[in-house]
């Protein structure tokens, strides 16, 4: 209280009520400068632990609670580079740890260069952890996916996939078999690693783990184009996933619901899924989702013959897939068929100096912007 009234220290309320406490940079540049050097290792090996210990619960719960943490570890986020940073120089095991926990975060926040960035220096590190490398190697596994690497995505999840089934570390394997049934080309194969992951899963009795594998038995299905057997599972999805509160579960879920209503070919009710799809990421902040929704909006708006909004919105959606570093292209084989199917039929039907004209109009009108047009369902 009294470095409050000092202005030392100010206070923020939160949403909850709750305060945080903080300090003008200028302060805590000078609090750095007139410190002693031993006191300061001991402050930043016990700031460390603290962030780590708060990293790890993140990671154990990243399914059962998992608004709870995305919103923790979000309001954390300049704690946990001060940790990271520190431990990198300070603390090879701490930092690899670290790291370990915090991938499932980075991916679902989009943040695919931080993660990549930290995932090769942990991994250039001795780690005698044998869960931990595991986690290391599955996150960067996700990040050569979504850099299209895939064969080296492969080996990683692999490589985690033998470490945890050798060390028989059970939630381990059912994520790993899920996101190998997420990623394959082979739809056999994809079903046979995304059933295996919810029986895992069933096993270990999570219903946050278990709604976690359920959908990527849906994504298989999707993929598949098996719309009618996957409706009713994603269906199941949408209610599991708002029960409990897993933003994920409930994109996926949204998303999965659009793509059933386009694959039977019912345009405007796809429209109508995309856009909540894309409310959906946006109030959770799932940047990859985002511009994923608005090409599914721009492929239903061209199967209803609104050719142009069509080419508008998927060229605003692949402009700002560039912005994060990713792009869906080459990765689900059913989607490259839909974007040349709708939006090269689009292109075709406006001549393409109307396309390309159209194409620089998308780019070039921002992403915010195009989010409202997106949702204005009656704007051509």
């Amino acid at each position: 209280s009294k470095l409050v009234d000092r202005s030392l220290v100010y206070t923020k309320k939160n949403v909850d009520q709750s305060f945080r406490y903080n300090c003008l940079e200028t302060i805590r540049q000078f609090g750095h400068q007139i410190i002693d050097k031993s006191a300061a290792a001991t402050l930043n090996n016990n700031h460390l632990r603290y962030f780590l210990t708060i990293s790890e619960e993140a990671y154990q719960q990243q399914y059962e609670d998992q608004l709870k943490w995305l919103n923790k570890l979000e309001m954390e986020e300049d704690n946990l580079m001060t940790a990271l940073e520190w431990s990198e120089k300070n603390s090879s095991e701490e930092f690899c740890r670290l790291v370990g926990s915090l991938t499932w975060y980075w991916n679902l926040k989009s943040k695919f260069f931080l993660a990549q960035k930290f995932l090769e220096k942990a991994l250039s590190n001795e780690i005698s952890d044998q869960d931990t490398q595991a986690r290391l190697l599955f996150g960067m596994g996700l990040m050569k996916f979504y850099f299209n690497k895939f064969d080296r995505a492969f080996e990683f999840l692999n490589e985690s996939l033998e470490l945890w089934l050798s060390s028989d570390q059970l939630m381990g394997q059912a994520v790993a078999h899920s996101q190998l049934g997420n990623m394959l080309f082979d739809h056999g194969a994809k079903l046979s690693h995304s059933e295996q992951s919810l029986e895992l899963a069933r096993q270990i009795g999570k219903p946050g783990l278990i709604n976690h594998c359920l959908g990527s038995v849906c994504l298989v299905l999707v993929h598949s184009k098996q719309f009618k057997k996957a409706l009713p599972l994603v269906e199941e999805l949408i209610v599991s996933s708002e029960k409990l509160g897993q933003p994920w579960g409930i994109m996926a879920a949204r998303h999965f619901h659009s793509d059933c209503a386009l694959g039977a070919k019912d345009f405007k009710e796809a429209e109508k899924r995309y856009a909540l799809a894309l409310k959906t990421a946006l109030k959770y902040g799932i940047g990859f989702q985002t511009f994923a929704e608005m090409q599914g909006i721009a492929f239903a708006l061209s199967g209803q013959k609104r050719w142009k909004k069509a080419i508008v919105l998927n060229s605003a959606s692949i402009e700002e897939g560039r912005t994060i570093g990713v792009s869906i292209e080459g990765k689900f084989d059913f989607w490259d068929e839909w974007t040349d199917a709708y939006i090269g039929s689009a292109k075709g039907q406006v001549g393409e100096e109307m396309a390309k004209q159209l194409e620089e109009e998308g780019t070039a009108m921002g992403f915010e912007n195009a989010v409202e047009y997106a949702l204005d369902f009656k704007k051509d």
